[in-house]
């Protein structure tokens, strides 16, 4: 698996403890920058226990994320045996990882508060934020250590200096068990497993509307320049020889931009000739942004070089590229920079509709267990010291709605 790197949350000199922040936290010796992975002296404790607390790594921009590593609490019998992920462009809406169905996936974690315990997402995630909801724990309560694993986008965080004072002390190589996602049952059960492959996710693959100007106003697609009778709104895919969108011929830098109004899953992009003349578009770029100033390039590398796209080979055939991940964006930007005699582009977006969660409260779907949010009552799910401990019979949540 190529994207598979830890992401630095474990180096402070790289996230300053003020990326590191969490719902609630127990005490001083366990806010959420102790929630590093490997630090040896503390870890995140949540001060309320129910199943709403969450721990989150700013990592400033986006970034590519595979995976997740955790840990209990190095020095009490602390610890998360399953949880949810929830990530986010902004820090303001945040989105579950879901299986197929949409259904919350659930992770099975720790049996320890010692042995490092790795799973893998159904996919790679692109985001700036990542909260983990911790769902049961050990019977003493929980205890967080956590690290992600992906590789780093273009834009990689500014290092940050900080004293060595404050620096981690080393301690032992980890053991790292690998685990996939399990959703009906809380009790992990570990198992070595090879890292899933990306694969193109062709489920979330419907029209957003570009071509229907209904649903897309012609006010919402934009351009960096355009020729006489050339406009962007000219710019929609198209069964009909309608002209395209083409941009002045002393635009150096040429783009058409679509605003979705809100945050969209999107997952590919086609495109058209002119319709009318002999051009078209041959090659581009994507760049897409949450909020319409930082452009990030879609890329599938894990060195975050920008994909160039092949595009069309005559004026009217329409050709799809689709990307390996669902990206999650506002605005999404197709820069052309090869074509056939002048600059032409028709195109419509590929995607579909999330289905955001509130920040706070995860809603479990139907028949997935989870732990009653009593404070006073902790629902143990493994085995501790040998003994088998019998755990307090879970709670069915049945979702908003149902």
């Amino acid at each position: 698996m190529t994207c598979n790197v830890l992401m630095n949350v474990d180096k402070p000199t790289v996230l300053p403890n003020s990326l590191l922040t969490a719902s609630s936290t127990l005490n001083l010796q366990s806010t959420a920058a102790d929630g590093r992975l490997d630090n040896a002296l503390s870890s995140w404790i949540p001060g309320i226990i129910d199943n709403n607390q969450w721990h989150q790594v700013d990592f400033q921009t986006p970034q590519n994320l595979s995976g997740v590593i955790t840990q209990g609490s190095p020095n009490t019998e602390r610890w998360v045996s399953s949880f949810a992920i929830m990530t986010s462009m902004d820090g303001l809406t945040f989105f579950p990882v879901t299986n197929v169905d949409g259904s919350v996936v659930m992770f099975n974690a720790n049996t320890n508060k010692d042995t490092a315990i790795k799973n893998y997402f159904p996919h790679t995630l692109v985001a700036r934020f990542v909260r983990l909801i911790p769902q049961t724990w050990a019977p003493t309560g929980p205890g967080l250590r956590v690290n992600y694993i992906g590789c780093f986008s273009s834009a990689i965080p500014t290092l940050h200096t900080v004293p060595t004072s404050i620096l981690l002390p080393p301690t032992t190589p980890l053991i790292y068990i690998e685990t996939p996602p399990v959703i009906n049952s809380p009790t992990p059960t570990p198992q070595v497993t090879s890292a899933p492959q990306v694969t193109y996710d062709l489920l979330c693959s419907k029209n957003m509307g570009v071509q229907d100007q209904r649903i897309v106003l012609d006010s919402q697609i934009t351009a960096s320049s355009s020729a006489s009778n050339h406009g962007p709104e000219l710019g929609r895919l198209s069964e009909y020889y309608e002209g395209s969108w083409m941009p002045l011929l002393t635009d150096q830098e040429p783009y058409i931009q679509v605003d979705f109004q809100d945050l969209k899953f999107l997952s590919g992009v086609i495109t058209q000739g002119e319709g009318q003349k002999d051009s078209w578009t041959s090659e581009y770029q994507v760049y897409l942004s949450t909020n319409g100033k930082d452009f990030y390039p879609y890329s599938d590398r894990q060195d975050g070089i920008p994909k160039v796209f092949s595009a069309n080979d005559d004026n009217n055939t329409p050709r799809t590229n689709y990307f390996v991940k669902n990206i999650i964006a506002r605005y999404i930007r197709i820069v052309p920079i090869g074509s056939h005699r002048d600059v032409s582009l028709r195109f419509e977006i590929l995607g579909c509709n999330p289905n955001p969660i509130s920040q706070v409260t995860i809603r479990i779907p139907l028949y997935v267990y989870t732990t009653s949010p009593v404070p006073s009552t902790l629902t143990p799910s493994i085995h501790q010291g040998g003994s088998t401990q019998s755990p307090t019979p879970p709670t069915l949540t049945t979702p908003a709605g149902k």
